[in-house]
């Protein structure tokens, strides 16, 4: 075969190739329409915003497969999106009541997700426009514009505070009264707090419906306490219960001590004298101070306690100390409260100054 012809040929074999690639680059493939898919998408469904994320499944069984949840403008409630069988690129979107409410068909070049939402009658069709956002920004609008209902209140053991909540979650947080930088301080750490504590209930409810579970099997109830204010320090109690999938119930109860001069958390186990600023081992003299207030009726309750430093909780009597035990011992953990007149051995000179403020502000005290 003349060496022309040969060439010519290799050129059109070549141009072929390049013909059948970019025709094959040019057609929506399951590798352009979800192969870049996971994420977080911020953008608009004809003009209404839109935040979406796509992750592999986090239910046990799943097998690791694809699944969403968005939401429109600021709503704290969750769609479901539900990949299509069959068809690349076609998630149905679900509501609260298990209706479709529409049907997507999404295609992602980089960190560019376009695509249509036909309406579930055929009859309405809008476009998708939306870009890739930090993987951790799901929640950020709508905590962004974020309201909480105020109400003020006062518990039966503990100071007037505002408490905050938000419609159909059983989720409450607190803010301080007063004024000052350190009382700001303290509040917006409480309220990035309460966000964090309401994105678990929004995630436990999501993880719920795409379990396909009733609302009630998965279900956080998070409350937050205001129990004591003095002129130096606020302490707030965290209570938390409820199941999100796993082997066990999520449930616990803890306090923090925040400084009002800082703003920040007081870790009050520097309260202490060392050795026990890091912990409390049984075998020693505080140790065994604490184990004379601890009364339970079990004894493997007696055989398996440890105690910890986190969260002491001081008042204007004494300091309650919490106990660890595995999940199998839970009922054991019960906190252990001791007065002050057997602790002052124990307490740091810093310790001893900080309890005084907690004592003198004891209506018995006046």
């Amino acid at each position: 075969m003349p060496i022309r012809i040969l060439v010519l040929r290799l050129i059109w074999l070549t141009l072929l190739c390049s013909w059948l690639t970019s025709s094959l680059a040019a057609q929506p493939s399951e590798g352009s329409r979800d192969g870049c898919i996971e994420g977080v998408w911020r953008g608009k469904v004809g003009t209404t915003p839109v935040t979406m994320e796509f992750r592999e499944s986090l239910i046990a069984g799943d097998g690791g497969k694809l699944v969403g949840h968005s939401y429109y403008r600021e709503s704290l409630d969750d769609l479901l999106l539900v990949r299509s069988d069959g068809v690349p690129g076609q998630w149905k979107e679900i509501d609260r009541e298990n209706r479709v409410t529409g049907v997507f068909t999404l295609s992602c070049h980089g960190r560019i997700l376009t695509g249509q939402w036909h309406a579930p009658t055929g009859n309405k069709s809008l476009s998708v426009m939306t870009e890739a956002a930090e993987a951790t920004s799901f929640n950020s609008v709508r905590f962004e514009a974020l309201r909480p209902n105020v109400l003020r209140r006062k518990n039966h053991e503990g100071p007037l505070h505002e408490e905050l909540s938000v419609p159909t979650y059983r989720v409450t947080g607190v803010q301080l009264l007063g004024t000052g930088d350190g009382v700001a301080k303290v509040n917006a750490e409480l309220m990035i707090q309460f966000k964090d504590f309401l994105a678990h209930a929004i995630e436990c409810r999501t993880l719920g419906r795409q379990a396909a579970r009733p609302p009630e099997d998965y279900e956080q109830i998070i409350s937050m306490d205001v129990i004591a204010v003095n002129s130096r320090y606020a302490i707030v109690r965290r209570n938390w219960e409820g199941y999100c999938g796993g082997a066990h119930l999520d449930f616990g109860v803890d306090a923090i001590t925040f400084n009002l001069a800082t703003g920040r958390e007081e870790d009050v186990a520097t309260w202490l004298v060392e050795p026990y600023t890091h912990g409390i081992p049984l075998g020693t003299d505080l140790g065994h101070l604490l184990m004379r207030h601890y009364e339970h009726d079990e004894q493997v309750c007696y055989d398996n306690i440890e105690f910890s430093v986190d969260h002491i909780i001081p008042t204007a009597a004494g300091m309650i100390f919490s106990t660890s035990f595995s999940y199998s011992l839970t009922p054991c953990a019960d906190p252990i409260e001791v007065p002050y007149s057997e602790l002052r051995p124990y307490l740091s000179p810093k310790g001893a100054a900080n309890v005084k403020v907690f004592v003198d502000s004891s209506p018995s005290h006046h």
